[in-house]
């Protein structure tokens, strides 16, 4: 327990009774803020502590839950106060509980702004932060869209729960060795994305070679879509995430499967589509604005001192 000023204290181990008391607090600050107080992950990790491998921590006053931060392991961090409670300390007090924990870890402290909001904005330059990576949020109508041609030689079918599973986990950590979060992902964190109320196998698009396109069989592109009408937000699709093998890269199957789910999504009622991409890969963003995305916002991670404090 760390005691800050006005007798605000930064529980590290926080009980159930607090961490109920955050889900109200995300909810007051995205009302507020207009995006999400915590990525997906950052919303997974809080509804599944048993997993481990991430650290909660709540800056709290005679019980009240004024902010909360959690840390992965590998020193990623988000972080959120209370409206009613900012610019009083709280968020730095929070800064400082995190970067204490990333050093006592040995990794670089890495924390998300959702929105990249002047609040979020203003705490990284008072805390010492620093930008270092940027995630682009580009949305477009579902209007107008060309049809999907498949190249030669693909068959494209729906997934298949548990018969498709490794197949997926494989193809996407080839299509995403480069992307720290994506690329990692297991056997639990698949299932418990399957497991959310938007999760629609209809809507998860796998391709194979047209002679090998058996459940199960060797995955060579994916586009997995959501539809964020469970989520409170109808008329929103996205797409989840969609990727190619390597050694199918090229042959124009990134574009069949992008309109393919976008497809879907216009005929499942949406009318408007969200992508996340990474700032500087200029291939994605160069494909998502030739089919007629653009920026609506960007999250921004803010870094603070490197592991060996330099």
């Amino acid at each position: 327990m760390t005691t800050g000023e006005d007798d605000v204290q930064i529980d590290h181990d926080p009980g159930r009774e607090l961490l109920a008391q955050v889900e109200d607090l995300l909810e007051e600050a995205a009302r507020t803020d207009g995006v999400p107080a915590l990525n997906e992950a950052g919303v997974l990790a809080l509804r599944h502590p048993h997993r481990g491998g991430t650290r909660h921590l709540v800056a709290a006053r005679a019980g009240e839950a004024l902010g909360y931060a959690q840390l992965a392991d590998d020193g990623t961090g988000q972080l959120v106060v209370h409206p009613a409670h900012r610019r009083r300390g709280t968020g730095g007090l929070l800064v400082a509980a995190l970067l204490q924990e990333a050093s006592r870890l040995g990794v670089r402290l890495r924390v998300w702004a959702l929105g990249n909001t002047p609040a979020a904005g203003g705490l990284a330059a008072r805390t010492g932060l620093v930008p270092a990576r940027v995630l682009l949020v580009m949305t477009r109508p579902l209007a107008d869209l060309p049809a999907p041609v498949l190249p030669d030689g693909f068959v494209v079918s729906t997934f298949v729960p548990g018969a498709d599973d490794d197949a997926w986990l494989q193809v996407n950590a080839r299509a995403f060795a480069h992307h720290p979060e994506q690329g990692s992902m297991d056997r639990e964190d698949l299932a418990e994305r399957t497991a959310e109320p938007w999760f629609d196998p209809a809507g998860f698009f796998l391709a194979r070679a047209a002679d090998d396109a058996a459940p199960g069989a060797p995955v060579l592109g994916f586009h997995w879509t959501k539809q964020h009408d469970a989520l409170g937000e109808a008329g929103l699709g996205e797409v989840y995430v969609l990727g190619v093998d390597p050694d199918a890269q090229g042959r124009g199957l990134a574009k069949a499967l992008l309109l393919t789910g976008l497809a879907h999504l216009r005929e499942a009622g949406d009318e408007t589509v969200e992508l996340y991409v990474e700032a500087d890969q200029a291939g994605p963003v160069g494909l998502y604005t030739a089919y007629g995305f653009t920026e609506s916002s960007r999250d921004v991670m803010y870094a603070g001192p490197s592991a060996d404090g330099s």
